[in-house]
């Protein structure tokens, strides 16, 4: 019985670290969309400033 427990709580504990890895990628490419987007908006103002 107490093998049981262990392995369940193990199991419980391995999906929480998956949904946190999850939300960590997740995270990232927010960052990286957000990042992405600023540069384009900064090229942007670049070029039309340029004309």
């Amino acid at each position: 019985m107490v093998l049981k427990t262990w392995i369940a709580d193990a199991k419980e504990a391995i999906y929480e670290a998956e949904d946190l890895l999850i939300e960590i990628q997740n995270e990232a490419r927010r960052i990286e969309w957000v990042a992405g987007s600023q540069t384009g908006m900064y090229q942007k103002t670049k070029l039309v400033a340029s004309i």
